[in-house]
């Protein structure tokens, strides 16, 4: 991606790590080992330009890669207009990238001491650009999985920035808690890593009798991201061992919640620390749901909602259809009733900013939004109101839910 540029010799290190992380398969082990990766480079030596980043990720996207692993990040004015263009090109590539099916997993970020970076205000403050709003990107961004750090005790490590728009933390090393008071580096809280073979050694590898190619590093969020990218690699591939389809975002998002290690501290760890042999054995015990749906009365027809393909947002079928095969139909609670409908979104603040613009405009019928499948669900007093909630949603939210993709849609009984 870099202009004039067209080798991928690694000359700082970073990428080599990352690419470890997930898939190295030598004497030391990545977390998936046996998953495929293409390298997109966006640096040229130390130098990296977001245009090159937003061209990596529609490059990848058009290479149909399942996943997408962003160990970088920049922080961008959203009142500067230069940098608010950097910022809608990235909304507009990670767009495009989700709307061809990839996942995009991104570092939260690394700094001396980190950053709440869940605030724009807050952020340019503590960046010293007091009067500007910043914001992290691409980790930080809604319709990205945001990655921080965490080391061997289960403790946010000094350098990782946090925020309530973190979505998970993941291994990642440190130099232990005597070095702040005693300047003590213990060896065990560091990570070992694949290193370019073309950089010379440190003396510590060489000193412990390490082959040329692997080191010793004090992690960083670059190296948390790539666990989760794996773990995702993992459960994509497991999935469609199991089912024969590739599963959904959401899908992989629940099963990545359903394995992580809660610490309660969201601010700082999100859903959790991510943990990939939870998240497959999850799946593994997983009940094919795709049998239920020939015993869940009346829900009679299948719709996997990743195989529709309209211009309309609402589908119309005989009756309301499963929208999932992950999805457990006993969690659709009511959908056994003819005036119950359920508009399908991605889940983040899309769905939740639906429900409630729906219930503005319509006070007297109750929209629910359902996180945990990722529904929204309202029951109509009459005909008439069903049609003005479809002529509004038209009118008002088709851009919005065109936007969001092949899996939202309104599913109605016709």
């Amino acid at each position: 991606m870099v202009p004039e540029k067209s080798g991928l010799e690694d000359v700082v290190a970073h990428g080599t790590m990352v690419a470890g992380v997930i898939a190295s398969n030598g004497k030391i082990r990545g977390v998936a080992p046996n998953v495929a990766i293409t390298p997109y480079k966006v640096f040229d030596g130390f130098e990296c330009d977001s245009t090159w980043v937003i061209d990596a990720i529609i490059e990848a996207a058009n290479d149909k890669m399942d996943v997408v692993n962003i160990s970088l990040g920049s922080y961008k004015s959203l009142i500067k207009e230069e940098e608010t263009a950097v910022y809608e090109s990235y909304l507009r590539a990670i767009d495009y990238a989700r709307s061809n099916g990839c996942i995009l997993v991104a570092s939260a970020g690394t700094e001396n001491n980190g950053y709440d970076i869940s605030d724009p205000e807050k952020l340019a403050e503590q960046r010293g650009e007091i009067g500007d709003k910043q914001v992290h990107i691409p980790g930080g961004l809604e319709d990205v999985i945001t990655v921080s750090a965490a080391n061997r005790d289960e403790k946010l490590p000094f350098y990782s920035n946090y925020g309530y728009n973190i979505d998970f933390a993941a291994p990642s090393g440190d130099y232990g808690p005597a070095w702040e008071i005693e300047g003590y580096i213990d060896l065990s809280y560091l990570l070992l890593t694949t290193y370019p073979t073309n950089l010379e050694q440190t003396e510590l590898s060489i000193y412990f009798g390490f082959d040329k190619g692997y080191e010793f590093n004090a992690g960083g969020t670059s190296l948390a991201a790539p666990k989760v990218t794996a773990t995702v690699a993992l459960i994509i591939a497991k999935y469609k061992e199991k089912y024969g389809v590739k599963p959904t975002e959401q899908t992989v998002i629940q099963l990545l919640k359903e394995g992580a290690t809660n610490i309660d501290n969201k601010l700082q760890f999100g859903n959790g620390i991510i943990n990939a042999k939870n998240s497959l054995n999850k799946l593994i015990e997983q009940t094919n749901v795709t049998e239920q749906a020939n015993t869940y009365e009346p829900i009679n027809i299948f719709v996997p909602y990743n195989t529709i393909e309209v211009d309309d947002p609402f589908v119309y079928v005989d009756e309301i259809a499963v929208v999932d095969p992950s999805v457990n139909l006993n969690k659709i609670e009511e959908t056994n009733k003819s005036d119950v409908y359920i508009l399908v979104v991605r889940e983040g603040k899309d769905g939740r900013n639906i429900a409630n613009t729906l219930k503005k405009e319509f006070p007297d019928t109750n929209f629910l939004y359902k996180k945990e499948i990722n529904v929204i669900t309202f029951k109509y007093k009459d005909v008439d109101t069903l049609n003005d909630i479809k002529n509004y949603i038209n009118e008002n939210l088709k851009t919005t839910i065109k936007r969001m993709g092949k899996s939202s849609r309104l599913l109605l009984k016709q």
